[in-house]
C-alpha cells in the first residue's frame, strides 16, 4: 500500500512523496482535516472545524482500509495527477 497524506484546505492529496494540489475531496466527511496513513494502513486523523480550520481531536487508527470513504483517495489522486502532469498535446 502507499503512504498518503491529505489535507482538506487546497485539496492537497500526497501519495508517496508526489503531491497533487485542487483535488476533488469533497468525500471526505466533513470533520476530517488531514489524513496521515502510513504504508501499512495504519495512521492518524486530524478532526475540526474546516470553516475555522481549528483541529479539536486527532485519532489514530490501525485500517485505513476500512473507512468507507478510502476507496475514493487513490481516485482523486490519480485523476488530479493525470491532470497536473499529462504532457501537452502534440503541436504545443
Amino acid at each position: 500500500m502507499a503512504k498518503y497524506t491529505i489535507i482538506r484546505s487546497g485539496g492537497c492529496i500526497i501519495k508517496d512523496g508526489a503531491p497533487v494540489t485542487e483535488a476533488d475531496v469533497s468525500w471526505l466527511p466533513e470533520d476530517i482535516l488531514a489524513v496521515h496513513a502510513a504504508a501499512d494502513g495504519s495512521g492518524e486523523l486530524e478532526r475540526g472545524d474546516f470553516a475555522t480550520e481549528t483541529t479539536t481531536a486527532n485519532e489514530n487508527f490501525a485500517d485505513c482500509t476500512a473507512f468507507d470513504w478510502w476507496s475514493n483517495v487513490d481516485t482523486a489522486w490519480q485523476t488530479r495527477y493525470d491532470e497536473e502532469y499529462a504532457p501537452p498535446p502534440e503541436g504545443e
